[in-house]
């Protein structure tokens, strides 16, 4: 990514900048591995910060791309993803909403973690 490479662990969390090329590489006789994706737009989630806080903290220039993180950490994200996912399906009352605020905590999450 951006020239540098850097080798995964399980549990670990890349924040890519849409505008930083990156390309995953998997060495043959590698361990199978799972890749969540998140793309998310930078209006709508500049839209979303309030009172000074900036949910875009964590993809901007500058910033450690690698969160190596803790089992409880990576639990807790992807729990997040798997409830926003969860929720995007469904036609359940308040689906929506439910979903902005389990989007909204993943992201304060992942801005926590990359500070």
């Amino acid at each position: 990514m951006e020239g540098r490479t850097y080798s995964l662990q399980k549990g670990d969390l890349l924040l890519i900048n849409p505008m930083e090329l990156h390309q995953p590489m998997v060495l043959p006789g590698s361990e199978t591995y799972e890749r969540m994706v998140l793309w998310i737009n930078r209006e709508y989630l500049t839209g979303l910060g309030q009172d000074g806080v900036r949910l875009t903290q964590c993809f901007e220039p500058g910033r450690e791309n690698l969160l190596r993180l803790t089992a409880a950490q990576s639990q807790e994200i992807r729990s997040k993803m798997d409830m926003l996912v969860q929720q995007r399906r469904t036609e359940d009352f308040g689906g929506e909403i439910y979903a902005k605020g389990i989007f909204l905590q993943l992201m304060v999450e992942l801005n926590r973690l990359s500070i």
